[in-house]
């Protein structure tokens, strides 16, 4: 029981803590027009120099970033025919010299 209460407590406090973040970027950065590093700010750039929403490309890069971290962690595979995550083909590494 001691480790379900923990967990609810840790999820909690990270929904939080983006709550929080959430709220500073909608409060501070974006109605000053500052810019902020990380996909926000590639967002923000986006918006001065394009015209494009703030929130579309910070999706956008966040769904990137999340596809190239399930690649990285071996979660999904990728072939030549794409990503397909029911075959099993591994990926060659690079050998050391």
């Amino acid at each position: 029981m001691n480790k379900l209460v923990d967990g609810v407590g840790r999820v909690i406090m990270v929904l939080l803590g983006t709550a929080l973040c959430a709220f500073s970027m909608g409060v501070f950065v974006l109605p000053y027009n500052m810019l902020v590093p990380g996909v926000t700010g590639i967002g923000r750039l986006a918006e001065i120099y394009f015209g494009s929403n703030v929130t579309a490309v910070v999706s956008i890069c966040n769904a990137v970033l999340l596809l190239l971290g399930l690649i990285v962690l071996g979660i999904l595979k990728i072939n030549s025919f794409g990503a397909c995550p029911s075959m099993r083909t591994r990926i060659p590494r690079i050998r050391r010299i």
